[in-house]
């Protein structure tokens, strides 16, 4: 996990080859996998690219229905019709990879749960925390069925910043705000699940580094694991 260009893509495309790497993320694979195309060649079969795409959805004409509620519902309607293709080539790719390749990647699954929640319930939020269970179920059974095939599964994360409630003073009412804590952007139960959650992060330099000659450094943290309790 980590925030945008902070190298996850390029740290999980170092694993065992051949890779089945899913993109649902557009442009996350831009100019990255090309770093892993040997010398001289024009393509590399040890990196297997899948890119998940939903279409736009054809949103109905608000002036055919009589009140709001009807209109949101074809709305949501339209969302889910062409959130649900996606959905159905993203479990194509997934279980193809999980059959024959020895890692696969799902760059990002911040943006597969958003998918997800899209082909189910047609939007984003107002979601009933009630409605979410099938939901998470068919998440737990993706992780399960990794855990299940003989290769390794990494799941790339976008971080989000959580918002915290608080009294204003002037007004004695409670409000948000951004807290500056950041935390996993997706699917609640993943970190529960997984063997391992890594977090990156980068430093912008004002001169280059001594040894690299970029001007930039990259970092990486074991947040958590199953293999070592400390």
């Amino acid at each position: 996990q980590g925030m945008q260009k902070s190298g996850k893509t390029r740290l999980a495309l170092t694993a065992r080859k051949p890779i089945g790497y899913i993109a649902v993320e557009i442009g996350g694979d831009e100019g990255v996998v090309d770093q892993f195309i040997p010398a001289g060649a024009d393509s590399f079969d040890g990196i297997q690219i899948a890119k998940i795409r939903m279409d736009n959805p054809v949103y109905p004409n608000r002036d055919d229905f009589k009140s709001d509620k009807d209109f949101n519902e074809a709305v949501s309607e339209a969302v889910q019709t062409s959130a649900a293709p996606a959905i159905d080539a993203f479990y194509d790719a997934y279980y193809t990879s999980l059959a024959n390749m020895a890692t696969t990647i799902v760059d990002t699954g911040s943006d597969l749960w958003e998918l997800l929640r899209l082909s189910n319930f047609g939007r984003l939020e107002k979601i009933p925390q009630l409605a979410y269970g099938q939901l998470n179920k068919s998440m737990d059974k993706l992780i399960d069925d990794a855990f299940s095939s003989r290769g390794s599964v990494l799941y790339l994360h976008h971080l989000k910043e959580k918002w915290e409630n608080y009294v204003d003073e002037k007004t004695g009412k409670e409000r948000g705000r951004a807290s500056g804590v950041f935390d996993t952007a997706g699917y609640g139960g993943m970190k529960k699940k997984v063997q391992a959650t890594i977090e990156l992060w980068r430093e912008d330099l004002q001169e280059p580094d001594a040894d690299t000659a970029m001007m930039v450094k990259f970092f990486g943290q074991i947040i958590d694991s199953r293999h070592s309790a400390y």
